[in-house]
């Protein structure tokens, strides 16, 4: 159902409903519990407001600027990330807040009922779209990216040597949400499984060694899923898994492991021969990696709980120097999953960056000693930043000098319709006796 003016009332009360929360609750999780005790929406109208509301976090600052700039004039850009202040947006009418968001969606949307200056409004937003054809940084923020991005986003452009089409296709795919990839087990049939979920009512597109789904459905309550054919994971997500190169009988360490997706592809693609051992700082996470190996038939990986933090919780001693190797799926932005999760880009800021490259270099530091001569650490993250990937294996290579880099890449999007993540192959140049 397409966005239209009977829908104001409707995505105000939610506005206002999510405002009162206070803090910026994590989107995705607060309007599955709002709509828990909302029996009125049924399952489009829940699309239909959950996609207007991701919207709204994507052109955050977007809306900002555009009732600053109509009320007192043209505003700096060049110092609009140090002035604008999140919370600035609850004492911004509702109806007004809305029609920015509106228009950003569709040029042609009536204004709510609620204003009488619509025509103004309107008016003063395709003055300044008309703008953005020879303005950068005002491009920048019509497509959801803060001023204060578009260095990094230059040097992203820079470091993985993109040309003028791919930077504006990575910049207008991140206006869009990521699709859902599956992740079919090494041993199954791509076409089969296919066949199969089309039977059960899921459309797929098979792309790049995965299965893309082209319709919405409950991948989770399927026979296929459930039976451990396939699994929910992003395709970029899936290169960093390939990225291991594991072989069975080895040792492998997924140190950061989250929900286990990347530790779960790891052994699967060992026969259930070997061991993975798969730790997080979340002890909570753990109890997902076992019931998610229990339902694939992964018998081969073990949890444990590790904290970096902590040189004295370390693993168990006869495993160090032992691992053939290490996977890092590093704590980070999350830049380069904004397209699910647009409202993390505002809670980051330059003092969270730097408490994550901290972060970042004593895992790598804290790792690296559980490696086997002639093993390969990968390092990955799920960000585009320069600064959390490339410049980070640069640290980490200087103070290690015995490591040295076989690959580095930048994965998914602007190249394929998915989240972007980065991975480093890293090896040990130790002798087999040190």
């Amino acid at each position: 159902m397409s966005w239209a003016p009977f829908r104001y009332p409707f995505i105000f009360k939610i506005w206002d409903a999510y405002l009162q929360e206070g803090n910026w609750y994590q989107l995705d999780r607060w309007l599955k519990s709002y709509y828990q005790g909302q029996s009125r929406f049924g399952k489009k109208d829940r699309k239909a407001y959950s996609d207007a509301m991701f919207a709204a976090m994507r052109y955050l600052q977007l809306a900002a600027y555009l009732q600053r700039s109509y009320l007192f004039g043209e505003q700096d850009l060049s110092h609009w990330s140090q002035q604008w202040r999140l919370d600035e947006l609850k004492s911004v009418p509702i109806a007004e807040f809305w029609y920015w968001i509106g228009l950003r969606l569709n040029h042609d949307i009536p204004p709510p009922r609620e204003l009488n200056d619509g025509p103004a409004r309107r008016e003063h937003f395709l003055k300044l779209l008309h703008q953005c054809e020879t303005d950068e940084t005002l491009w920048l923020l019509f497509n959801g990216f803060s001023p204060e991005l578009e260095v990094m986003l230059h040097q992203r452009c820079q470091t993985s040597q993109w040309n003028r089409q791919r930077f504006k296709t990575f910049v207008e795919l991140n206006n869009t949400s990521a699709p859902v990839w599956l992740r079919v087990n090494v041993s199954e049939d791509l076409m089969s499984l296919q066949s199969l979920l089309a039977d059960e009512g899921i459309a797929t597109e098979a792309e790049n060694g995965g299965l893309k789904l082209t319709t919405d459905g409950r991948v989770t309550e399927t026979i296929t899923y459930q039976q451990g054919h396939i699994d929910i994971q992003d395709f970029a997500s899936q290169q960093i898994a390939a990225a291991v190169d594991v072989q069975p009988g080895m040792r492998v360490w997924d140190a950061c492991t989250g929900g286990g997706g990347k530790a779960l592809a790891v052994a699967g693609r060992m026969n259930n021969q070997g061991m993975v051992v798969a730790s997080d700082v979340r002890a909570y996470k753990l109890e997902s990696v076992s019931r998610r190996a229990r339902r694939m038939g992964i018998r081969n990986i073990q949890t444990e709980h590790w904290d970096a933090h902590w040189p004295d919780e370390r693993l168990p001693s006869w495993l160090m120097g032992e691992f053939d190797r290490i996977l890092i799926d590093a704590p980070c932005s999350g830049s380069g999953t904004w397209r699910r999760a647009p409202d993390f880009k505002w809670r980051i800021g330059q003092n969270e960056l730097d408490e994550l490259l901290d972060l970042q270099g004593l895992i790598l530091d804290r790792c690296v000693s559980y490696l086997k001569p002639g093993g390969q650490l990968i390092y990955a993250t799920c960000s585009w930043f320069c600064q959390e990937n490339e410049q980070q294996v640069e640290n980490f290579l200087r103070r290690h000098p015995h490591m040295q880099l076989q690959q580095q890449a930048l994965h998914g999007a602007p190249d394929v319709d998915s989240d972007t993540m980065f991975s480093a192959v890293m090896v040990s140049s130790l002798p087999a006796s040190v």
